[in-house]
């Protein structure tokens, strides 16, 4: 019989943690590819992620169109995105 003490009670929750966290990581891949797949079908629409981007987020732009105005449309939709980089600075249009 096996003794849950501290240490292997750790382990075990390490284990689940990292099993649910790859079970997330695994479905935002899905979604991400499925996305992707749905956009890549628009002439228009450039996908600027590449193989290394991380799948949180999807990057891309849209010709002849304005950032501000996807933006806007797709906010009348519930989706709200980001036109700017994390390292963009705060002034920034």
């Amino acid at each position: 019989m096996k003794v849950i003490n501290d240490k292997n009670y750790e382990r075990i929750i390490h284990y689940y943690n990292y099993k649910e966290l790859k079970n997330r990581y695994d479905y935002v891949l899905k979604l991400n590819n499925k996305i992707i797949e749905y956009l890549s079908k628009y002439n228009c629409i450039h996908i600027n992620n590449t193989k290394k981007s991380i799948p949180f987020t999807i990057n891309f732009s849209i010709k002849g169109v304005k950032s501000l105005d996807v933006t806007k449309y797709l906010e009348t939709k519930d989706i709200y995105v980001s036109t700017k980089t994390s390292f963009c600075p705060l002034e920034t249009p």
